[in-house]
């Protein structure tokens, strides 16, 4: 049974798998980090008599690291769609998620002393590279 020119362009189930896990999970840490991560740190700073000033200016960047996980999760997703039917040419856009999330990671769990909270970044960014190296045929690529 030979393999029509359509389906030799869509990415890999492996990939596809992989990319919809990665995108899923960057979605739902993202809504983590935002309500159940920073609730705790505010209480922390607060009892240590952190001024509401500088407690809000943190609130603001650590929520603004929540959107950017969301949309990345959301981006991964987008790609995900696109390489199913067929439509991604390029994994450029998962291959900097990939090395964002896991150098990030590398780099956190080393300075926080092995915390191994940050090996889930180290997964994620695993999961979108297994995603940027199989959803997108390499005949794709080149056309």
């Amino acid at each position: 049974m030979e393999i029509g020119a359509e389906d030799r362009r869509r990415g890999s189930r492996i990939g596809i798998t992989a990319g919809v896990l990665a995108g899923g999970m960057l979605v739902v840490s993202s809504v983590a980090h935002a309500f159940m991560g920073w609730p705790p740190y505010e209480a922390a700073l607060a009892a240590q008599g952190v001024d509401q000033s500088v407690l809000v200016g943190l609130s603001v960047g650590w929520f603004f690291g929540s959107v950017a996980m969301l949309t990345l999760g959301l981006l991964i997703l987008w790609m995900v769609r696109l390489a199913a039917w067929g439509d991604l040419r390029s994994p450029m856009g998962a291959w900097m998620v990939a090395l964002a999330y896991a150098g990030f990671g590398i780099v956190a769990f080393v300075l926080q002393g092995l915390n191994p909270h940050f090996l889930a970044f180290i997964v994620n960014g695993i999961l979108v590279a297994g995603f940027a190296v199989l959803a997108v045929p390499r005949a794709s690529r080149s056309a």
